[in-house]
């Protein structure tokens, strides 16, 4: 009787993930195996973001690195509900809104970790992103209370190019594309009254 032999395969740099394997026996028979790529505890990295409140007319200085080891993160990226972008380990913020960090180890995994940022409610107007590359944008409006928000664009000669509306809402993310480029005023009315910001197309 011949014994069984055994075939090994050696996999080098997998990521983190789940992995399916199917094994086959000298006869032809399958099994399917699941198996589990954790990321090693050396190669984790704890951000530890609290919830916070801000100050009355003050800031916040939000910092991703204070728990990572110098050395064992090699990029950050900040994003933020209002349209805030940033990529540095530590940002400084103004408004409420929903911050979330993903950092980039040098192991090459991503670790995200997420703060609310909260404050006295009040009437918030953001255009993002400007300059826009591609002809698209957003309109963030933050209201006190749920109401209705009309946005109105017009190019530098006064004529108007497209109009948004939101209801009975206290967020409103309204999503715009221009395909011309140019600069562009945005004219955002409420219940609070009107308010303009600038858009610029490339």
């Amino acid at each position: 009787m011949s014994s069984p032999t055994a075939t090994i395969a050696d996999l080098d740099g997998l990521a983190r993930d789940n992995y399916s394997v199917i094994l086959m026996d000298g006869r032809g028979n399958t099994s399917l195996r699941t198996l589990t790529m954790p990321v090693p505890m050396a190669q984790t990295l704890t951000i530890n973001l609290a919830d916070q409140t801000l100050p009355t007319a003050g800031s916040l200085l939000l910092d991703a690195s204070a728990s990572i080891p110098a050395g064992a993160a090699q990029g950050y990226q900040w994003t933020g509900s209002n349209g805030f972008n940033a990529t540095t380990p530590s940002i400084v913020v103004g408004e409420p809104g929903i911050y979330t960090v993903a950092v980039n180890s040098v192991a090459g995994c991503v670790f995200r970790d997420t703060v609310n940022i909260s404050g006295e409610a009040g009437q918030r107007v953001v255009v993002y992103p400007t300059p826009s590359t591609d002809g698209n944008f957003t309109v963030s409006v933050s209201l006190p209370k749920a109401g209705d928000v009309a946005v109105t664009i017009y190019d530098l000669n006064g004529n108007k190019q497209q109009e948004m509306n939101g209801h009975n809402n206290t967020e409103h993310r309204l999503n715009g594309h221009i395909a011309t480029p140019g600069l562009y005023m945005v004219s955002v009315k409420t219940a609070q009254g009107i308010e303009s910001r600038k858009l610029l197309i490339l």
